[in-house]
């Protein structure tokens, strides 16, 4: 029987491997670009977009196990591609084609931000099933990574202004969630509730900034402090050492 919502904690062995193998695989992804995709010339677009499709096909791999395997099943309340991190894997697909200068500085601030929260406190909403973890890994590396290539490889850049504009996205996506759980909880009530964003309940992690006890809305309190704090931090980083 597949346990949703479980938490992985710095004292198994699996959250290590989680942070190492993913780190490796991400430092793999940036010296394999610089020492075989070509330096200038359509082979040079053609790997990123090559790297796009590779992203969209590991979008259906999870939906397809659920459906095949039926643990965990697919449901409308865990399995859509709605969660901060879901997203922008889904963006950094997509702009692996276009370069959208805003989807870029979207998905670089909080595909690094929730990257690195989603394994300091990683949560598997849909067990941890070795697939899952593995599934897991990928997207969430990916998130952090792609973005970064893009900065230091492709030219894209942060523009001055972008922490307002990113952090008042976020905050519309995140109201949009809250409207999105509703309808899927109460046009579909299940025993498992739908919380995309986290925002109908507190995640069930062991973070100083959850402060489940608070209630809704109350616990969105500190977290939207730390996003933008962080989204400060990671600009304040970029202007300091990332190119310009």
């Amino acid at each position: 029987m597949v346990r949703y919502d479980i938490t992985v904690h710095p004292d198994e062995p699996r959250y290590w491997a989680m942070w190492g193998l993913t780190l490796l695989g991400g430092l793999a992804l940036l010296h394999a670009w610089r020492r075989w995709v070509p330096a200038e010339g359509p082979g040079r677009d053609r790997a990123l977009r090559t790297l796009g499709v590779i992203l969209l096909i590991g979008n259906t791999l999870l939906p397809g196990y659920q459906l095949i395997t039926g643990e965990p099943a697919f449901t409308v309340h865990r399995s859509l591609p709605l969660h901060f991190c879901g997203l922008n894997y889904l963006l950094v697909a997509v702009n692996c084609f276009v370069r959208d200068p805003r989807i870029f500085t979207f998905s670089f601030f909080l595909g690094i931000i929730g990257g690195l929260h989603s394994f300091l406190t990683p949560q598997l909403t849909l067990g941890d099933a070795p697939f899952v973890l593995v599934e897991y890994c990928a997207k969430h590396g990916a998130i952090i990574f792609v973005p970064i290539l893009m900065l230091r490889e492709y030219g894209m850049r942060i523009p001055r202004g972008a922490v307002g504009w990113t952090y008042g996205a976020a905050a519309v996506l995140s109201f949009a969630a809250l409207g999105v759980n509703y309808v899927i909880n109460t046009v579909w009530p299940h025993e498992v509730t739908a919380n995309y964003m986290y925002v109908w309940e507190a995640p069930k992690v062991s973070n100083p900034l959850v402060r489940a006890e608070w209630g809704w809305p109350l616990y969105l309190a500190p977290l939207h402090a730390a996003l933008i704090a962080h989204l400060l931090l990671v600009n304040a980083a970029v202007r300091r050492w990332g190119p310009l």
